[in-house]
C-alpha cells in the first residue's frame, strides 16, 4: 500500500463511556503505536499494550480499533501516535522474483519515519534560518544546570539558564514566527 497521507497523531477526548477509538492510519506492529494519556490535571501518563488498551491486528492497510481498558473519563484526553522504531526490518535475498511487496512495506515504514521526524521538529523550538547561531550554539545548559531556572538568552542569542523569579519577566509584547 502507498501511503499517500501523513500518520497524525489522533486526539480524543474521554467521556467515561467510549472505549473503542479508530485508527485511520496503517502500523506494521502493534508495538509501534503509543499512547498518552492525560488526565483531567494535565497530567500525562504513557498507556502499556494489554495493561491499558489492546489493538486490533497490525498490517492492516485501513488501520485498526484501540480498545481501552477501562473508558477515559470526561475531561481526560488520548492521543494515539505512530511510533515507528528507527530500525530495518526487511531482509531482501539476491536473486530470484522481486520482492515487491517486501520493497513496499520498507518504504511505507521509512516514509512512517520521515513522518515521525516531522511531527518531532515541527513541536521543537526553532530559531530562523538566518540566525547567527547554530549546532551547538544552541544547546541548552546541562539540566544541573538549568535546574529551578528559567530558559533565557545572553547578548549573542545563545541559549543560558536565568535565575529569577517570574516577577523579573518581562513579556514579549510581539512574537513573529519567521520560519
Amino acid at each position: 500500500m502507498t501511503i499517500s497521507s501523513e500518520p497524525v497523531p489522533l486526539s480524543y477526548n474521554g467521556d467515561g463511556a467510549t472505549v473503542n477509538f479508530a485508527i485511520s492510519w496503517k502500523y506494521f506492529a502493534k508495538s509501534d503505536v503509543r499512547v498518552t494519556h492525560r488526565s483531567a490535571a494535565g497530567v500525562e501518563t504513557t498507556w502499556a499494550l494489554t495493561t491499558d488498551y489492546t489493538l486490533t491486528d497490525a498490517d492492516v492497510d485501513a488501520g485498526g480499533t484501540l480498545t481501552a481498558v477501562t473508558a477515559p473519563a470526561t475531561g481526560t484526553k488520548i492521543t494515539i501516535e505512530l511510533d515507528t522504531p528507527n530500525t530495518q526490518s526487511s531482509s531482501i535475498p539476491l536473486g530470484g522474483d522481486f520482492p515487491s511487496d517486501t520493497v513496499e512495506d520498507a518504504l511505507d515504514r521509512l516514509t512512517q519515519l520521515a513522518a515521525k521526524i516531522e511531527q518531532l521538529f515541527n513541536r521543537a523550538l526553532r530559531v530562523p534560518i538566518t540566525d547567527t547561531q547554530t549546532g551547538s550554539l544552541l544547546d541548552l545548559p546541562i539540566d544541573s544546570s538549568r535546574a529551578s531556572k528559567f530558559l533565557g538568552f545572553d547578548s549573542s542569542g545563545k541559549p543560558i539558564a536565568a535565575a529569577g523569579t517570574s516577577a523579573d519577566l518581562t513579556p514579549v509584547s510581539t512574537f513573529v514566527n519567521t520560519l
